[in-house]
Protein backbone atom coordinates (compact mmCIF):
# COMPACT_ATOMS: atom_id res chain seq x y z
CA UNK A 1 0.00 0.00 0.00
CA UNK A 2 2.45 2.47 0.45
CA UNK A 3 4.57 1.77 -2.84
CA UNK A 4 1.17 2.47 -4.31
CA UNK A 5 0.62 5.65 -2.78
CA UNK A 6 4.52 6.71 -3.00
CA UNK A 7 4.22 5.35 -6.96
CA UNK A 8 0.81 7.52 -7.30
CA UNK A 9 2.45 10.58 -5.48
CA UNK A 10 5.86 10.51 -7.52
CA UNK A 11 3.93 9.74 -10.91
CA UNK A 12 1.81 13.10 -9.80
CA UNK A 13 5.31 15.29 -9.46
CA UNK A 14 6.50 14.13 -12.92
CA UNK A 15 2.76 15.50 -14.58
CA UNK A 16 3.18 18.80 -12.58
CA UNK A 17 6.31 19.33 -13.61
CA UNK A 18 6.00 18.66 -16.77
CA UNK A 19 2.51 20.45 -16.97
CA UNK A 20 4.45 23.31 -15.63
CA UNK A 21 7.22 22.90 -18.06
CA UNK A 22 4.81 22.90 -21.07
CA UNK A 23 3.15 25.58 -19.74
CA UNK A 24 6.55 28.14 -19.55
CA UNK A 25 7.14 26.85 -23.26
CA UNK A 26 4.01 27.93 -24.63
CA UNK A 27 4.13 31.22 -22.65
CA UNK A 28 7.68 31.76 -24.09
CA UNK A 29 6.49 30.77 -27.72
CA UNK A 30 3.45 33.68 -27.29
CA UNK A 31 6.09 36.46 -26.50
CA UNK A 32 8.14 35.48 -29.55
CA UNK A 33 5.33 35.02 -31.96
CA UNK A 34 3.97 38.53 -30.30
CA UNK A 35 0.00 36.66 -30.11
CA UNK A 36 -0.32 35.29 -33.33
CA UNK A 37 1.07 38.56 -35.07
CA UNK A 38 3.91 36.73 -36.74
CA UNK A 39 4.39 33.06 -37.68
CA UNK A 40 7.18 30.47 -38.69
CA UNK A 41 6.33 30.65 -42.51
CA UNK A 42 7.96 28.02 -44.41
CA UNK A 43 5.56 28.51 -47.70
CA UNK A 44 2.45 29.87 -49.38
CA UNK A 45 0.62 29.68 -52.47
CA UNK A 46 -3.05 29.19 -54.06
CA UNK A 47 -3.21 25.96 -55.13
CA UNK A 48 -6.22 23.56 -55.78
CA UNK A 49 -6.66 20.97 -52.61
CA UNK A 50 -6.00 17.50 -53.15
CA UNK A 51 -7.18 15.41 -50.50
CA UNK A 52 -10.17 14.81 -47.91
CA UNK A 53 -13.25 16.52 -48.62
CA UNK A 54 -13.01 19.77 -50.21
CA UNK A 55 -10.54 18.20 -52.68
CA UNK A 56 -10.82 19.45 -56.02
CA UNK A 57 -12.04 22.52 -54.06
CA UNK A 58 -9.20 26.40 -55.21
CA UNK A 59 -7.89 27.13 -51.65
CA UNK A 60 -4.69 29.54 -50.17
CA UNK A 61 -2.01 27.73 -48.11
CA UNK A 62 0.26 28.44 -45.67
CA UNK A 63 2.98 25.89 -44.33
CA UNK A 64 4.03 26.45 -41.12
CA UNK A 65 7.66 25.26 -39.39
CA UNK A 66 8.15 23.65 -36.41
CA UNK A 67 6.50 20.21 -35.12
CA UNK A 68 6.88 18.55 -31.44
CA UNK A 69 5.56 15.29 -32.82
CA UNK A 70 8.04 14.13 -35.28
CA UNK A 71 5.52 10.99 -37.03
CA UNK A 72 7.59 8.65 -39.01
CA UNK A 73 4.98 8.82 -41.71
CA UNK A 74 5.03 12.57 -41.71
CA UNK A 75 5.84 13.57 -45.55
CA UNK A 76 7.37 16.96 -44.71
CA UNK A 77 10.05 16.25 -42.77
CA UNK A 78 11.97 19.28 -43.70
CA UNK A 79 9.28 21.53 -41.71
CA UNK A 80 9.95 19.75 -38.29
CA UNK A 81 12.15 22.49 -37.51
CA UNK A 82 11.94 26.13 -38.03
CA UNK A 83 14.17 29.55 -36.98
CA UNK A 84 12.65 32.07 -34.99
CA UNK A 85 14.39 34.80 -37.37
CA UNK A 86 12.51 33.92 -39.91
CA UNK A 87 8.75 34.83 -38.72
CA UNK A 88 6.34 36.98 -40.90
CA UNK A 89 4.01 38.96 -39.70
CA UNK A 90 0.56 37.45 -40.26
CA UNK A 91 -0.97 40.64 -41.83
CA UNK A 92 0.89 39.46 -45.12
CA UNK A 93 -0.07 35.81 -44.95
CA UNK A 94 -3.80 37.69 -45.07
CA UNK A 95 -3.48 40.60 -47.48
CA UNK A 96 -1.66 37.67 -49.58
CA UNK A 97 -4.96 35.29 -49.30
CA UNK A 98 -7.20 38.59 -49.80
CA UNK A 99 -5.76 38.91 -53.82
CA UNK A 100 -6.55 35.11 -54.65
CA UNK A 101 -9.38 34.29 -55.54
CA UNK A 102 -10.42 31.28 -53.00
CA UNK A 103 -12.55 31.67 -49.69
CA UNK A 104 -10.46 29.27 -47.74
CA UNK A 105 -6.90 28.79 -46.29
CA UNK A 106 -5.22 25.43 -45.43
CA UNK A 107 -3.30 25.94 -42.47
CA UNK A 108 -0.43 23.24 -42.90
CA UNK A 109 2.39 22.24 -41.53
CA UNK A 110 4.47 21.11 -39.46
CA UNK A 111 1.86 21.20 -36.45
CA UNK A 112 0.10 24.33 -36.95
CA UNK A 113 -1.67 23.80 -33.40
CA UNK A 114 1.93 24.78 -32.26
CA UNK A 115 1.15 28.32 -32.64
CA UNK A 116 -1.45 30.69 -31.22
CA UNK A 117 -4.20 30.83 -34.56
CA UNK A 118 -6.56 32.96 -32.68
CA UNK A 119 -5.28 35.82 -34.07
CA UNK A 120 -5.33 34.58 -37.96
CA UNK A 121 -8.77 32.85 -38.08
CA UNK A 122 -10.36 35.96 -36.16
CA UNK A 123 -8.98 37.90 -39.29
CA UNK A 124 -9.68 35.34 -41.35
CA UNK A 125 -13.40 35.39 -40.77
CA UNK A 126 -14.08 39.16 -40.53
CA UNK A 127 -13.04 38.99 -44.62
CA UNK A 128 -15.45 35.76 -44.96
CA UNK A 129 -12.35 33.63 -45.43
CA UNK A 130 -12.83 29.81 -43.94
CA UNK A 131 -9.87 28.90 -42.25
CA UNK A 132 -8.85 24.83 -42.40
CA UNK A 133 -6.38 23.04 -40.44
CA UNK A 134 -3.95 20.20 -41.15
CA UNK A 135 -3.42 18.80 -37.80
CA UNK A 136 -2.04 15.48 -36.24
CA UNK A 137 -4.53 16.58 -33.66
CA UNK A 138 -2.35 16.13 -30.72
Amino acid sequence: MIFTKLSFFLFIGIFIFTDDYYYVQFMNQSDIFENGHKLPLLEQFYSIQGEGFHAGKAAYFIQLGGCDIGCNWCDTKFSWNFNTNHLICTEEIINNALLCPAKSLVVTGGEPLMYPLDYLTSELKKNNIKAYLETSGT
